[in-house]
């Protein structure tokens, strides 16, 4: 006896094989209605769409504010409705409008659902912080902090105290610690050097770390020559 996804009710199977080959057909029909939703996702000319996971990014630019934001609401109530027809329901809560400028003055607020959109000016897209000047200063910063919580995870192993050889604590650098202030670094790498140097001193000090064994005491030679 065995319970299937659908219909979530007790049905009999004679044997696990079927009911596997049964699964993977729903799982399979799931995802291909998954892809197609996304594929008739409504764009327009004046925006730019980036889908990653469960996370949707519009863009909208222009020269004037008023028109950037119009340019976005145009999109926003057409996906309204496409959302509407496929009874799929936003997470008003979650939603985000961040303007990227220079200048003090930043975008209109839009709408979605009649309901106004946060506006914040830092934002965090596929592991990116983004901040409004794009000056990556706030994504430096909260990487450096994940690396110090993730040094102390891993310091019996790294540290000075360990046993390990320097080239397995430099192995162990290159896999667990340098994916992390390097995922983005085509995007951040432009940073000014005040920034960058935050990551600098944390590799210079951490590869430092890693290449000192630990102390030997030696006891003196004590013995005489009768």
């Amino acid at each position: 006896m065995i319970y299937t996804s659908r219909s979530k009710q007790k049905t009999p199977y004679p044997n696990t094989t079927q009911y596997q080959q049964e699964y993977h057909r729903e799982a399979y029909w799931v995802a291909c209605q998954t892809s197609s939703l996304r594929q008739t996702a409504p764009t327009t000319d004046d925006t730019s769409i980036a889908n990653f996971a469960d996370d949707t990014a519009i863009l909208s630019s222009d020269t004037n504010t008023n028109r950037a934001s119009d340019k976005l609401q145009l999109h926003l109530n057409a996906l309204q409705t496409w959302l509407e027809h496929w009874r799929v329901k936003l997470n008003n809560t979650k939603s985000t409008q961040i303007t990227f400028t220079t200048n003090r003055i930043v975008c209109p607020q839009t709408t979605n659902y009649n309901t106004p959109i946060p506006m914040k000016s830092e934002v965090t897209y596929r592991g990116l912080h983004l901040d409004q000047r794009l000056t990556w200063q706030a994504h430096i910063k909260a990487k450096r902090q994940q690396l110090n919580l993730r040094v102390k995870k891993y310091y019996w192993l790294i540290g000075q105290t360990s046993q390990l050889s320097a080239e397995n604590k430099l192995l162990l650098y290159k896999t667990i610690l340098k994916p992390i202030w390097t995922d983005g670094i085509e995007l951040w790498g432009c940073s000014k050097p005040s920034n960058t140097k935050t990551l600098q001193a944390f590799q210079s000090k951490t590869l430092e770390t890693d290449h000192k064994r630990p102390a030997v005491c030696q006891q003196p030679n004590t013995a005489h020559r009768s």
